[in-house]
């Protein structure tokens, strides 16, 4: 199974949760036949327990209720999430409370997360951005902004790939790039992964990349440094 290791997003964790989609809704398309819900995808946003109640005939959320769930999903983007959950991250441990040896190794570590993270909270200047360098290298080509594989018709031979994230579904786009562009992500991101193995220049985290490059644009991507600048 190993050589199919990239696939494992195909052949497992994409089928189960097709098959468990089209059970869902079929169980939506009885509720909305019986007046319970307003549309059968609705059901999509209802929780386990409450599916188990909605089809037994047993109290659970009202069609208006999932219908808000509905439009509260679909209305947002993945930069609409909170920056952290539960309290804000404190500031690592002072380690000269550890023994002399683990405190070396806590300064170590602490300055190799400096210098491989830092990039990415790095103020933009106003025509560069700066991300984390994924991938090594430098091109220069125009920029192509892509949110989801209904645009991928739109790349050409040596574009930019410039989104928010990548997945599974943009490998086909590979073999076209000159370089990746992406709001997130880390280091061992897809976007990284894949611009690493296909030898092209990435830069990944850049927080604001969709926002500020124009669709077309013509751009510097400095896989070394980690900087995207817009040239023309």
């Amino acid at each position: 199974m190993y050589r199919i290791r990239d696939e494992r997003g195909v052949f497992s964790d994409i089928w189960a949760a097709g098959i468990l989609r089209r059970a869902v809704l079929a169980g939506g398309r009885r509720l909305a036949a019986k007046g319970r819900i307003h549309e059968a995808e609705h059901f999509v946003d209802a929780g386990f327990e409450e599916m188990r109640a909605l089809l037994s005939g047993a109290d659970g959320p009202s069609a208006d209720e999932l219908a808000q769930r509905v439009e509260f999903r679909t209305s947002r983007t993945a930069k609409d999430a909170p920056a952290v959950l539960g309290d804000p991250p404190q500031p690592p441990p002072d380690p000269s409370g550890l023994p002399p040896a683990a405190g070396r190794v806590m300064r170590a570590t602490g300055i190799v997360i400096g210098a491989m993270f830092g990039s990415s909270e790095a103020q933009h200047e106003e025509h560069m951005l700066r991300g984390l360098a994924a991938s090594r290298g430098v091109y220069e080509g125009p920029a192509r902004r892509v949110s989801d594989p209904s645009e991928f018709g739109r790349i050409a031979q040596g574009d930019v790939l410039v989104t928010e994230s990548t997945t599974e579904a943009f490998n086909i786009l590979l073999p076209l790039l000159g370089a990746i562009v992406t709001d997130s992500g880390g280091l061992l991101s897809h976007a990284a992964i894949v611009a690493r193995e296909y030898g092209i220049p990435g830069v990944v985290g850049t927080r604001e990349a969709t926002e500020r490059i124009a669709d077309g644009a013509r751009v510097r991507v400095d896989g070394d440094a980690g900087e995207v600048t817009v040239v023309g």
